[in-house]
């Protein structure tokens, strides 16, 4: 998925031992709710990367999807019946070695939706926006940060919306084509008015020096006057240390908020949140991942709580264990209520025994591990991974992600909790 994810977290993860995703067995559930996919094909992947829901019977999900000859995004709708594919705008074009990726959707009713991502043009990733009005998917121009020139990066990662008058759009900028190559990273933060989207500043807690990063990787707003991102930050060269990033939105600019490093902030630590969700202006959830990166290093679930007063770290459980070469991730968190939360990622690495996906449930008093389908099997050559999860009620979620069956091609995951437990669709 480009770098969607993985400015931070992936180049950190490849380069100190390749610690990917997985963890205990689980047993997979059969579901009726049929997922559009490509198909298993050598030169032919997918993945879904976001997913929002106005309703039971509306859901949108965001991605990518490969051919032969390119990447190019993906978009599927769901029905209440069924999910089917929605032709959209490929900013980045359909010829060989085009590039188009969509990470995040959101809506503020049937007929006003956002979804934005990157595209690649003439050798640059720019930021891609596109708008639903109900009908179809258009383009939306977007601000450039860090320039068009070739080498040049911008991305959006994630988007949150007040009103269909107000949404906030982050992610990072810089240039060439990795944040281990010696460049600056930087945060990016865009608002739109109603009209148009401006880059908006913000602080960039790692400082403006060669192998820095500053990543923003989720926003989410109580009110207008009330908005958190969260990220990484911090040196991702050879003297690698990344912290967690939180960002706080007044009304009138972006302050930063100290946060708790669960990992550390010795050298070879690394910390980063990946998701966030609101219930109220003193309920707040941002999820991640603790790891220490040397040898036989190990990644801890993250999940810190905003109680109206400061961030403070929740107790969560880690289904492949706290021990060396243990590995839990999670990648997105959502609330119907300060009282049923749900955050998914992946547990454990392929170099062991496969990955499978991760589902933490609260209910109010504590984290639980709630038993999960695993659609592309529990071998050593297997893997799942849960990006992002919306809920509509109690008893209707959506999670969204990518599945590898003994090292073939990637392809969608959905699954679906209907009130009692997972299937896989």
């Amino acid at each position: 998925m480009g770098r969607q994810f993985a400015a931070a977290l992936g180049a950190a993860l490849i380069a100190t031992s390749a610690l990917t995703s997985a963890g205990p067995a689980q047993a997979t559930s059969p579901s009726s709710l049929p997922l559009a996919r490509p198909a298993l094909v050598a030169g032919r992947s997918g993945e879904l990367v976001g997913v929002y829901c106005t309703s039971a019977t509306n859901c949108w999900a965001v991605g990518d999807h490969s051919t032969k000859l390119a990447r190019l995004n993906q978009v599927l709708r769901w029905t209440g019946k069924q999910w089917f594919k929605v032709v959209v705008p490929e900013p980045g074009g359909t010829g060989k070695d085009a590039q188009n990726e969509l990470s995040a959707v959101r809506c503020t009713s049937t007929s006003n939706c956002w979804a934005v991502g990157l595209y690649v043009k003439n050798g640059a990733e720019l930021d891609q926006i596109l708008h639903w009005t109900g009908k179809k998917w258009f383009v939306v121009p977007a601000p450039t940060p860090a320039g068009t020139l070739k080498g040049d990066l911008n991305q959006l990662i994630d988007v949150a919306c007040i009103s269909a008058a107000s949404c906030w759009a982050v992610g990072d900028y810089g240039t060439d084509d990795s944040t281990v190559s010696g460049e600056i990273i930087k945060n990016q933060a865009l608002r739109w008015n109603g009209k148009t989207w401006s880059l908006i500043s913000t602080p960039d807690p790692a400082p403006a020096k060669k192998n820095h990063v500053n990543l923003l990787t989720s926003v989410r707003c109580a009110s207008p006057a009330n908005c958190w991102a969260v990220g990484t930050s911090g040196a991702a060269g050879k003297k690698f240390i990344l912290s967690n990033e939180m960002l706080h939105w007044t009304g009138k600019k972006w302050n930063q908020v100290i946060v708790p490093n669960p990992a550390g902030t010795a050298k070879g630590s690394f910390n980063e949140l990946t998701g966030l969700s609101c219930t109220s202006a003193k309920n707040c959830l941002a999820s991640g991942v603790a790891a220490h990166l040397v040898a036989k290093g190990k990644e801890l679930n993250v999940i810190l709580r905003w109680n109206g007063t400061k961030w403070v770290k929740d107790q969560v459980p880690n289904p492949d264990g706290t021990k060396s070469g243990s590995v839990n991730q999670l990648n997105g968190v959502t609330c119907a209520s300060a009282r049923d939360c749900w955050a998914v990622g992946s547990v454990g690495g392929v170099l062991t025994e496969g990955a499978r996906n991760q589902a933490l449930h609260w209910t109010g008093t504590k984290w639980k591990v709630v038993p999960t389908p695993n659609p592309a099997g529990t071998g050593q050559q297997d893997s799942n991974r849960l990006n992002s999860i919306r809920c509509t009620s109690p008893g209707n979620c959506w999670a969204v992600g990518v599945l590898q069956h003994n090292n073939g091609a990637n392809q969608d995951e959905a699954l679906h909790w209907n009130g009692a437990s997972w299937h896989a669709s």
